[in-house]
């Protein structure tokens, strides 16, 4: 059995993705569901139960230390709604991305999958890779990142607005 970490779940689309993955290379997946909202956690429950995994959802708030003592796990998805809006939310905004990114690293078994994304347009790339480094320093765990992505070609970036630029992702081990 493959145990998930779905942090920020909203409706469950990592893990219902990734139970489905599971389940068609005949790997039966238990994924942990955690977001503040109780609406979205039962749509994550019944998309992940569909895509054939078991599912425990966690109602919490990410940045409150949620207990994750039924962890570790072998992947962990840490993918939170935008956290920097405005200018003025920029400074708390690397650093919630900074905490939410330590608790994932923190959660992973050694020699886990991790992928931590942000769709702030206002976090730059570098802004971004400096929020996981801290993180990983502070949680101390290092990872391996293998892969990073972006929005796909129908969100086109237009060169007066680099913040059209906006999604990130890093896929890697720890």
């Amino acid at each position: 059995m493959i145990r998930i970490l779905d942090l920020c779940c909203y409706a469950g689309q990592w893990g219902s993705a990734l139970a489905a993955l599971s389940a068609r290379e005949g790997v039966r997946a238990q994924v942990v569901a955690v977001d503040a909202s109780a609406a979205a956690l039962e749509y994550a429950r019944r998309n992940i139960e569909a895509a054939g995994a078991d599912c425990i959802t966690l109602k919490a708030d990410v940045f409150e230390k949620p207990d994750l003592s039924c962890g570790p796990f072998e992947l962990v998805v840490a993918d939170p709604p935008a956290l920097i809006k405005g200018r003025k939310d920029i400074e708390g905004g690397k650093h919630a991305y900074m905490k939410l990114y330590e608790l994932a690293l923190g959660a992973c078994a050694s020699g886990a999958g991790i992928v931590l994304c942000s769709c702030s347009a206002l976090l730059e790339e570098n802004d971004f890779a400096m929020a996981i480094a801290k993180a990983s320093r502070r949680s101390g765990r290092s990872a391996r990142w293998v892969a990073r992505g972006g929005q796909a070609p129908d969100h086109p970036v237009l060169p007066a607005f680099p913040e059209g630029r906006y999604l990130k992702c890093w896929t890697g081990t720890c």
